[in-house]
């Protein structure tokens, strides 16, 4: 091997065998504490269904992040079949706007949070209801990131059916 091949190749292997050394001693000084990164997740989705609740999407705008991932939903449709339809942020957000306030209510359980790092993933299954009829049940995948300070939902997938859902919250 040349002597500037074999330079490159050295710079190579160096940088290799050192970026997770670095990234160990930065990410050590800015890894919450795990409980604490678990509350705030939990206050983000408790701020969010409480924002849905009162239709107020621009609260609800806030605690996504800028970029944030598609929001797929699993369910069964009339054809008996499983499918994924992919939504959005913008439409959520305005099917929010376009409720009456009250009308929306979301009511969930945390059942599973796994913290890593700044990122947090939350588990919890819900029940829906519409205007005070039950609409539907299902879980929700929360993906909860640390940006700067703040803590941002940076996807949201989730579950849906009609039934099943006695006493779904209780397990």
């Amino acid at each position: 091997m040349t002597g500037k091949r074999m330079g490159h190749v050295t710079m190579v292997i160096s940088a290799v065998l050192l970026a997770p050394g670095q990234l160990t001693a930065q990410s050590a000084t800015v890894t919450p504490d795990p409980a604490e990164a678990e509350a705030a997740a939990v206050a983000v989705i408790t701020e969010l269904f409480d924002a849905m609740r009162a239709s107020d999407a621009e609260t609800m705008r806030g605690l996504f992040a800028e970029e944030v991932a598609g929001f797929p939903s699993s369910y069964v449709n009339e054809q008996n079949l499983p499918v994924i339809r992919m939504g959005g942020l913008e439409g959520f957000l305005e099917s929010v706007a376009a409720a009456e306030p009250g009308s929306l209510d979301e009511q969930f359980t945390v059942r599973d949070v796994i913290v890593d790092d700044n990122l947090v993933t939350v588990v919890t299954p819900y029940s829906f209801t519409y205007q005070g009829d039950f609409s539907h049940c299902g879980v929700d995948v929360f993906l909860i990131a640390r940006h700067g300070e703040e803590w941002k939902i940076a996807g949201l997938a989730d579950t849906r059916r009609r039934g099943g859902c006695e006493g779904w919250l209780d397990e």
